[in-house]
């Protein structure tokens, strides 16, 4: 048996959370590197770390103290936290890693998965997802549940699934004249960083905000956000325009150092270019925060609209961002298709009359709502060009 003690490491320091919430979290005052030779002194050979400052921005905050330990102590290391891209896997092999842990990106990406397999170990990687079947075999057993009828039940399930996305998608009209992009969760990996930018301005005043409470909110204007916090909380101050400031603020910060786009982004876009497809963007994010974003990507010149529901009345789930997008592309709002990732954006998009796709985010669950979209996609690399065509 092998045994790997773990070691969480957030803002430099040892931690444990709470179940999964950043908000909860013991922290230690042994450092992360006293810890490793600790538990190198025990005789273990193994180390589990996880970098959770990297799970929420994506990037290799702490490589200088894992590179520290690997180089330290000989010890068998694997490195999870936020690993989204080749260039962070290449980081952490370069100083040592043993093995990297691949968690949202391998769901949401099945493309980078594979190539990440290609690039490492592939027969390791076989034998380390056989260890898996086989445990999962033997809880079954132990559990007195036949695993056949568990994989029978588990494809009958997504075959019923998918001839069901397949029906909606013969009944769409072909006559798609342009196609409306959510931009928040749905072109860029934004979400978490809402989700820090909310928690840490609310922290600053005084509240424990939580990801289930960001998660409440989502696809809001960020004013309704703060507004609707505030009719719960009942703060005297900072002032509701000074806390949306100061998210946004935070946004941009975050934006420009961490902000990436989602799998299938890129080539949904070129693909609608080369077709001469037109392209708008309606956000529930202000205009500086769409600007920034489109600036860190470099796709604004794909888009002949971009509008904000900051100059509605409303924002999401009401249909006027979507409705004024399509009169300033001069069309019907019924030859106009919706790509969204949330509930409200999904909601408002319907009520505007406009078939939507729903891209929702992977490690949510599976909801009831989902269904009211003409067509729910893992990622963007699914699009298909024939739902346009």
């Amino acid at each position: 048996m092998k045994i790997f003690p773990a070691i969480d490491i957030k803002d430099k320091k040892c931690v444990r959370l709470v179940k999964g919430d950043f908000n909860s979290k013991t922290e230690y005052e042994m450092s992360p590197v006293e810890q490793a030779r600790k538990y190198k002194d025990h005789g273990f050979k193994n180390l589990h770390i996880v970098d959770l400052d990297g799970a929420l921005t994506g990037q290799t905050i702490n490589l200088d103290i894992i590179q520290d330990i690997i180089s330290r102590f000989d010890l068998k290391v694997e490195v999870g936290g936020g690993i989204r891209n080749f260039e962070n896997i290449k980081k952490y092999v370069d100083i040592g890693a043993e093995k990297v842990i691949l968690g949202s990106a391998a769901i949401k990406d099945k493309n980078f998965l594979k190539v990440a397999c290609e690039k490492g170990q592939l027969k390791s990687i076989e034998e380390e997802i056989g260890d898996c079947f086989f445990s999962l075999v033997n809880l079954a057993r132990h559990l007195n549940i036949s695993a056949e009828n568990s994989v029978r039940k588990t494809n009958n399930k997504f075959s019923k699934r998918f001839k069901e996305v397949e029906l909606k998608v013969s009944k769409m009209s072909k006559k798609i004249k342009a196609v409306i992009f959510d931009m928040d969760g749905l072109i860029i990996d934004s979400e978490p960083l809402w989700k820090r930018a909310e928690i840490d301005a609310f922290s600053s005043i005084g509240y424990d905000f939580t990801y289930e409470m960001c998660e409440s909110t989502k696809g809001m204007r960020i004013d309704e956000v703060v507004q609707h916090w505030h009719s719960q909380f009942k703060w005297s101050s900072p002032t509701i325009p000074h806390v949306v400031n100061d998210i946004t603020e935070r946004m941009i910060k975050l934006i420009r150092s961490y902000g990436a786009p989602l799998p299938g982004v890129m080539k949904t876009i070129i693909n609608l270019s080369d077709l001469e497809i037109p392209m708008a963007l309606a956000s529930s994010s202000s205009m500086e925060l769409i600007e920034t974003v489109l600036s860190k990507l470099k796709i604004q010149s794909y888009f002949e609209v971009i509008h904000s529901a900051e100059f509605e009345i409303k924002g999401k789930p009401d249909p006027q961002v979507f409705l004024t997008t399509a009169k300033k592309l001069g069309l019907n709002p019924s030859s106009c298709m919706v790509l969204e990732d949330s509930k409200a954006g999904m909601e408002a998009g319907i009520a505007a009359g406009m078939k939507v796709i729903l891209v929702p985010d992977r490690l949510s669950p599976i909801e009831k709502w989902h269904d009211q979209a003409y067509c729910v996609l893992s990622t963007l690399n699914d699009f298909d060009l024939n739902l346009v065509s």
